[in-house]
């Protein structure tokens, strides 16, 4: 008998990245992952939260991968999301921040972790 609880049972704790270079360079990596993301049919305008924390099943926040996270409406389909993900992450693989891309549906993103000081920036009239 497994003791693990499954995946979707494991509490996920989201925690500030706390990195001044990190948060400095965000503007960056997230025009990236929004080039990436409109590039392809399968996540143009999709997309409904994109956000920088650390994310993982630990407590302690330090302890959780800094996560570039990617929340997108199920009108995307997950399985064309492979080479989007790859790409995403050659994207921050360029920073050299030991960041990892996340990938989720979840429709009510934007209303989501606003008020709990992460890195987050909702889609709208973009300014660059």
């Amino acid at each position: 008998m497994n003791s693990r609880p499954p995946k979707h049972l494991t509490p996920i704790y989201p925690s500030e990245v706390g990195s001044a270079e990190l948060v400095a360079a965000w503007p960056r990596i997230r025009a990236g992952i929004y080039d990436i993301l409109e590039s392809s049919p399968a996540t143009a305008v999709t997309m409904t939260f994109l956000s920088l924390f650390r994310l993982g099943t630990s407590e302690k926040g330090d302890n959780n991968p800094k996560t570039v996270y990617v929340a997108l409406d199920y009108d995307s389909q997950a399985s064309t999301w492979p080479p989007i993900l790859d790409a995403m992450q050659a994207h921050v693989d360029t920073f050299q921040m030991d960041l990892k891309v996340h990938m989720e549906h979840n429709p009510q993103g934007r209303e989501e972790g606003l008020s709990s000081g992460w890195y987050a920036w909702l889609l709208g009239p973009r300014q660059d």
